[in-house]
């Protein structure tokens, strides 16, 4: 009787046993050559796993699998980014704790996946809003904190009004020429803030050289450069006339300075105040005003009117001696160079609206060659020329721009009117929010310590101790040689600074509302700081933390006072948890530090990471920073944390749109594994086209994946049930080249290919059934395996093989019978050229396997999907042409 193939039975079956002999767990120790691959841990949210989640952690999976037969000792871990405001905004709706949704939908995925066969090491799982998670959370801030690189201060911030907090500029994204949160998308505002920040602009050059080094997209590292975006440049020192101050300006075009007929300064900058003339008072601090309350999308937007005011000051142009009016314009920003621009309006778009609406001089400085040297009217359009010849510009005259600029910048540099400058985007990396569901912060503010910074001060009997009414203390102090120490005397007890209160180092303060603070690092010992339960989580653009009576009852862990003194109320960024998390997979349950050395030294680097290019500036470019800064402390002995990196395509639904709840076209994992198996959806997103391509969902292409395996297990248990144990000569030949072709593919992640190649063999199986005997279908299963590991493990055991085919060795393949001649054929469709494929000599009779090569190259595939294929012409061992 015919056996049924039944993946609802064998498939929970084997994931069973999997996890009961923990199989897939990791060992710490081993002779083996490590292999660590890492998978971006998902936000776990109440929707569930989609087919694009599938893609990716079936990617891995085949690419662990594969190197576990190949004698690797494969890390391979999962866990969850857990912390966010979607949990947060639904707690807020509904009531429930985010801890409770977020548990939730963390039971859910983990289901999911396991459903899949992902063959995980569940042992090293993590959970970011664990507190055994988020205590080294808190450490690594202190580490930046502890080293300079954490600071606070008051900035001009990105606000989103929906979720109420603050973003970092790499959550702003563009849309509809806005600049909107990347979450919400709602059109953020513009904010004057208190906030932290990571000094990320310390490693700008770190960060650019170590590009160079590493194996990842060239579209990715060319995004992370354009990011940070170096410039070469000059700054122009400009003295403003009758005054001691003296603006710089950051250009990279220096030539044109004989063209410069105004300076623009941003309404933020801190010198418009004293720029700024009684006269125009009025009219500079309404503008100022008026400026904060657009984005920077909208100040500078090239295509809208450029508009400013007059300060009355003028600076001097020291190359020309003229007298240069100062101006005060909201398309330039603080954040940019230095904040202030020289306007060249002949030869820029912004400064030739700007120049031509005030009036202004409009000076040609720039010609596109000798002779085309016209005097341009006020009326008349400005060149931009990248390159050229220089005129009206005395010594310059006659010299191209790149001489020019050499010629000019020397100039400079000789006489002290400016200097050679690097200028970065990159600016440093704003991490709190004023949000509940995030790690607290660790940090203390302390108004008495504010006052024992230098050395030899004391508090001088006020160092907010607690005593009990009428009590006194005096103070004994001895400083000799800069030693900072005093003893205290008491005449009742009293909870005191313990001699701590002279100031070891200096401290960061802060002012808030008027007062005075010092801000003190939480010690190791009292990490983590935990979420309170106490806690009111409708935002008010305050972090709720502040409405907990049970979070706001702290002690100054450097004096010991309490009165006056109180925590951090904002939480991290969430990013913050994941720039890191790839090193506590390592040793996710170590309580003495974030992760052994030892253990890191034996895994690290990440050998391939698998993600979304979406991450390219915020999760890619802040785990880099964080290795790095490791690195710069002693903890390890690299600086970067993947070795190679990829990124799957996009998949779309049937409609050839984006998955999207919108246009109803999202495919849920549970549906098709429970129709069709999760071997088969495995195989099917793997067969789509390459994985790092676009491609859309087809109900029929996953159906047909689901034929093959039925082929596959009906034809399996025909040898099975048959005595014939070898296969016959051209057999041979055919599943050598298939082991061969697999494994390279794998490697060069050509799974596409893979699943192909052995579809083909299952045709000629077909057509040869007579002459494929068990040794072929022991091979077959094992390259099968990586793919449908369910069905691989089933037959394997019907062949009474020893357990487990996942974890067996990788066939070798016979040298001998896979060499043949390659033949290439031309593949055309309607007449056109798409593509070549290669056959070898002994395959170019097989009009099927043909066939099956050509609808299968990349970009045949994408033109002939979904489409009806009229007719299929081949010239034997010259051209195919598919006719659509």
């Amino acid at each position: 009787m015919k056996k049924a193939y039944r993946p609802d039975v064998i498939e929970p079956k084997w994931q069973k046993k999997w996890e009961k002999d923990k199989l897939y767990k990791t060992a710490d120790k081993s002779d083996k050559k490590k292999f660590y691959c890492l998978d971006f841990f998902p936000y776990p949210s109440g929707a569930g796993l989609h087919a694009g989640h599938v893609e990716g952690y079936t990617a891995t999976d085949i690419y662990s699998r594969y190197m576990r037969t190949k004698g690797y000792n494969v890390l391979h871990p999962m866990g969850w980014d857990a912390f966010g405001l979607p949990a947060e905004n639904y707690a807020i709706k509904s009531g429930v704790h985010p801890n409770e949704t977020t548990q939730k939908a963390i039971a859910n995925y983990k289901r999911q996946v396991k459903m899949l066969g992902i063959s995980y090491d569940w042992s090293r799982e993590i959970d970011t809003s664990d507190p055994n998670y988020y205590k080294w959370t808190q450490w690594f801030f202190l580490l930046m904190f502890e080293n300079g690189l954490a600071y606070r201060k008051k900035a001009p911030v990105n606000w989103c009004p929906t979720d109420q907090t603050v973003l970092a500029n790499e959550q702003v994204i563009k849309k509809d020429d806005k600049n909107v949160c990347e979450r919400c998308e709602t059109e953020v505002e513009q904010r004057d803030l208190e906030q932290w920040f990571f000094r990320i602009t310390d490693y700008t050059e770190e960060l650019l050289k170590g590009l160079e080094r590493i194996d990842w997209p060239e579209s990715t590292k060319q995004g992370q450069r354009n990011w940070i975006g170096r410039q070469e440049g000059v700054n122009i020192f400009w003295p403003v006339v009758g005054s001691d101050l003296v603006l710089a300006t950051f250009t990279k075009f220096p030539e044109t300075i004989f063209g410069a007929t105004f300076i623009s300064i941003s309404p933020e900058h801190e010198l418009v105040g004293k720029l700024t003339t009684p006269e125009h008072k009025n009219e500079v601090e309404k503008y100022c005003k008026d400026a904060k309350k657009k984005t920077n999308l909208q100040r500078t937007e090239l295509e809208k009117d450029k508009t400013g005011v007059f300060t009355g000051s003028y600076v001097t142009n020291q190359v020309t001696g003229e007298k240069v009016p100062v101006w005060v314009s909201d398309y330039v920003l603080a954040t940019y160079g230095t904040g202030v621009v020289f306007g060249c309006p002949a030869h820029d778009k912004r400064d030739f609206n700007f120049g031509k609406k005030y009036g202004l001089p409009i000076k040609r400085v720039l010609i596109a060659k000798a002779g085309d040297d016209k005097v341009r009217s006020i009326e008349g359009e400005q060149d931009i020329l990248e390159e050229g010849i220089l005129v009206n510009s005395e010594f310059l005259d006659g010299l191209t721009t790149a001489e020019a600029k050499q010629k000019i910048t020397e100039h400079l540099v000789e006489r002290g009117f400016g200097g050679r400058h690097v200028f970065y985007n990159l600016r440093d990396w704003l991490i709190s929010r004023q949000r509940y569901w995030g790690p607290p912060i660790p940090i203390v503010y302390c108004p008495h310590c504010a006052h024992f910074e230098q050395e030899g001060e004391c508090c001088g009997g006020d160092c907010g101790c607690d005593h009990e009414e009428g009590g006194k203390h005096e103070h004994k102090h001895d400083h000799e040689h800069g030693n900072k120490h005093h003893e205290h005397k008491h005449e009742k007890e009293g909870g005191c600074c313990g001699g701590g209160c002279c100031g070891e180092r200096k401290l960061q303060t802060t002012v808030v509302d008027g007062v005075e603070y010092a801000l003190i690092p939480v010690s190791l010992d009292d990490l983590p700081i935990k979420l309170p339960v106490d806690v009111d989580f409708k935002p008010t653009g305050e972090s709720p933390l502040t409405s907990s009576k049970s979070f706001s009852k702290v002690k100054c862990p450097q004096c010991g006072a309490t009165k006056g003194v109180r925590r951090e109320s904002d939480t991290l960024d969430t990013f913050v948890d994941s720039s890191w998390y790839f090193f506590r997979f390592i040793d996710p349950k170590n309580t003495k530090t974030f992760a052994d050395q030892t253990k890191v030294d034996n895994f690290m680097p990440i050998d391939f990471a698998f993600g979304g290019a979406e991450h390219t500036v915020l999760h890619l470019l802040y785990c880099r920073f964080f290795t790095k800064v490791l690195f710069d402390v002693g903890y390890i002995e690299f600086d970067e944390p993947m070795a190679k990196l990829r990124h799957p395509g996009t998949l779309l639904g049937t409609d050839g749109r984006r998955m999207s709840k919108r246009w109803g076209n999202i495919i849920n994992p549970d549906d098709v594994v429970a129709a069709l198996g999760a071997d088969t959806m495995r195989t099917y997103e793997m067969f789509m086209g390459p994985i790092d391509a676009m491609k859309a969902w087809s109900t029929g292409g996953v159906e047909g994946v689901r034929r093959f395996y039925n082929r596959v297990w009906d034809l399996s248990h025909q040898v099975i049930e048959g005595k014939n144990k070898k296969s016959g000569s051209e057999v041979l030949k055919r599943i050598n080249k298939l082991v061969k072709k697999v494994g390279a593919d794998i490697e060069a992640l050509k799974f596409n290919t893979s699943v192909a190649a052995m579809m083909e063999f299952v045709n000629f199986w077909q057509a040869n059934v007579s002459e494929v005997g068990l040794d072929s279908l022991k091979l077959f299963v094992q390259v099968m395996a990586p793919f449908g590991p369910h069905m691989s493990e089933e037959l394997w055991q019907e062949m009474g093989e020893k357990y487990s085919v996942t974890v067996a060795p990788w066939p070798k393949y016979n040298e001998e019978m896979v060499q043949d001649e390659v033949i290439e054929i031309v593949v055309q469709v309607n007449g056109k050229l798409r593509g070549k494929i290669e056959v070898s000599a002994s395959e170019v009779g097989d009009k099927e396997l043909v066939k099956s090569r050509a609808l299968s190259a990349e970009k045949v595939r994408e033109i002939v999907e979904n489409k009806e294929i009229k007719n299929f012409i081949y010239i034997e061992g010259k051209l195919v042409n598919i006719v659509i």
